[in-house]
């Protein structure tokens, strides 16, 4: 009797564990089949400090260097990182757009014409702009090509940072009397 008895408390224990670990099997197989797949997914800055590693709100180099500014900056802005996957085939690995980034400032006075001389003041504002949207220090970075971008007033450049080995296209735009302002950061596959 005292047999029957453990048996049948043994056996409504394990019968209770059994429906444990099924409920959980059950609500972890829902999430997985009725999760939204996310190849495209917008993410608030903060919530992205790997994402955020080659970006940075701050313009000058001094507050691209001072990760604690940049990170305070994040906890600001209102506005959302927009990061998608690159397609298939195209080199592409994730392209970023921030609506936060700002003109760089210049010290360009008068009607704007793109130089696209490497000792004008205008090509070391292009390429403060690319360090400003990638995070890498002018001092850091290999500019593989920069020129138009089909206007007067767009850019492109691609660069690779010494450090990594990592390339970057960043399109730029000018913006009067406020310099040049990225717009969109193109994360290049490795080769």
């Amino acid at each position: 009797m005292q047999m029957r008895q453990k048996k049948r408390k043994t056996n409504l224990i394990l019968n209770t564990l059994i429906a444990v670990v099924f409920a959980f099997i059950l609500i972890i197989g829902y999430q997985l089949l009725f999760q939204e797949p996310k190849s495209e997914k917008q993410v608030q800055p903060s919530d992205t400090k790997q994402e955020q590693s080659n970006i940075t709100e701050a313009p000058t180099e001094e507050e691209q260097n001072n990760e604690t500014s940049v990170q305070e900056e994040e906890k600001d802005t209102d506005e959302e990182v927009i990061v998608k996957e690159g397609e298939d085939g195209s080199g592409v690995e994730k392209v970023i757009e921030n609506p936060n980034w700002e003109p760089i400032g210049t010290v360009q006075t008068g009607e704007h014409v793109a130089t696209y001389d490497k000792e004008s003041t205008d090509w070391g504002e292009m390429v403060q702009a690319i360090s400003y949207a990638t995070n890498v220090p002018e001092d850091q970075m290999t500019i593989l090509w920069l020129g138009n971008n089909g206007s007067p007033h767009d850019a492109v450049g691609t660069i690779q940072n010494k450090q990594d080995q990592q390339k970057y296209r960043v399109m730029i735009t000018w913006v009067d009397n406020e310099g040049w302002k990225p717009t969109k950061v193109e994360v290049l596959q490795s080769e």
